[in-house]
């Protein structure tokens, strides 16, 4: 399968910095790398030494894109991985800059991705695993949430999701029975959700699950 493995940086060199000896670590060929315009002045050494470490990257080819304008991490997300899959890639492979990946992230992602690639209830694989009891003999488990803390998906599920379902946001949050079931990770999911409605914060990952839990979609958790 091809698959596409991106990073999104901005102003932390430093993760940045533990992020790529992780992915070194991989033995990847290629690195798509996104990082997002300036926000505020005062970021301009920090964002200009996170992207001469970019720059530097000598041990895999590497695409750098660069924001003229700062899109915040929700938008540089919607619009980076969007753009990643007109490149005809079948499944992508997501870090931001504060995930260090282990030397076997890469083969359990594309592993996951091809083996659950036609199962269409499973719509996300998540590289971190929580310190849960092991219940089965599987390596794996599902889960109705998705975590952003290194992830992949696949071209088909990520075209199909709207990150603008305002209207349907609503609903939710006005139907108590709904609203439970989206709650099935934790309360805070329903209030995150609404926090994204007044504006508070501006995340894709709340309205990719939302998108998920609207298709009764199934996520992939490594126990490990």
């Amino acid at each position: 399968m091809n698959t596409a493995v991106v990073l999104f940086v901005y102003n932390r060199p430093e993760h940045t910095k533990a992020v790529l000896n992780g992915l070194e670590k991989n033995k990847l060929q290629k690195l798509y790398v996104f990082c997002d315009g300036l926000k505020k002045q005062e970021d301009f050494d920090k964002v200009e030494k996170t992207k001469n470490i970019v720059r530097n990257i000598d041990w895999c080819e590497v695409e750098f894109f660069e924001n003229n304008k700062n899109l915040g991490l929700a938008q540089s997300v919607i619009n980076g991985v969007s753009s990643i899959f007109k490149k005809e890639y079948d499944s992508i492979i997501v870090l931001e800059d504060d995930c260090v990946p282990n030397g076997n992230f890469l083969e359990f992602m594309n592993n996951s991705l091809a083996y659950y690639k036609d199962i269409p209830e499973v719509m996300h694989v998540s590289g971190f695993g929580l310190p849960i009891k092991k219940y089965t003999q599987a390596d794996t488990y599902l889960t109705p949430y998705p975590c952003s803390w290194g992830w992949g998906t696949w071209k088909e599920v990520w075209q199909g999701c709207n990150f603008e379902q305002f209207d349907n946001y609503t609903k939710l949050l006005n139907d108590k029975h709904l609203k439970k079931e989206f709650d099935y990770p934790g309360a805070a999911f329903s209030e995150f959700l609404q926090m994204q409605l007044d504006g508070k914060v501006n995340s894709w990952l709340i309205r990719w699950y939302y998108y998920i839990f609207q298709n009764k979609g199934k996520c992939v958790w490594s126990y490990k």
